[in-house]
């Protein structure tokens, strides 16, 4: 059970018949596939020989050690922009700067229009008393 490279050929065996005729066992094998977390690894092998049947054909199963690959950490796609102090200290990265700006900048526009929008029912109604008090 060990390792064979690519492309070998196993084989050579002859096997005689009663009538004085043989054939050659010989089979073309790929290399042993990477080591399976099962503890398996496979080959393919084909029957390049003269004789037609499988008999006498080479092992295609073992067994090997697995050894897991290691775990390389990925560093963060997108590193944070981070503002330090003097004295080392995170302050706020700048992601959490710009959601605040755009908080507060949000917030401004819809007081502005609750301002204007409240300000021309409050002219409105302030009209209609005006009226009611001259006609009064």
């Amino acid at each position: 059970m060990g390792s064979s490279p690519a492309g070998e050929v196993i084989g050579g065996i002859t096997d005689g018949t009663a009538g004085g005729g043989g054939c050659l066992y010989e089979w073309n094998c790929t290399g042993w596939s990477e080591c399976l977390s099962s503890g398996k690894q496979t080959r393919n092998c084909i029957n390049i020989g003269s004789c037609p049947d499988i008999y006498k054909s080479p092992e295609i199963n073992q067994s090997c050690t697995y050894t897991p690959p290691e775990i390389v950490e990925k560093e963060d796609k997108w590193p944070k922009n981070k503002t330090e102090n003097a004295n080392g200290k995170e302050i706020m990265d700048n992601n959490h700067i710009f959601l605040y700006f755009m908080a507060a900048t949000i917030i401004g526009f819809v007081a502005l229009y609750l301002k204007i929008k409240l300000s021309d029912v409050y002219a409105k109604d302030a009209t209609k008393l005006k009226k009611k008090r001259l006609y009064a």
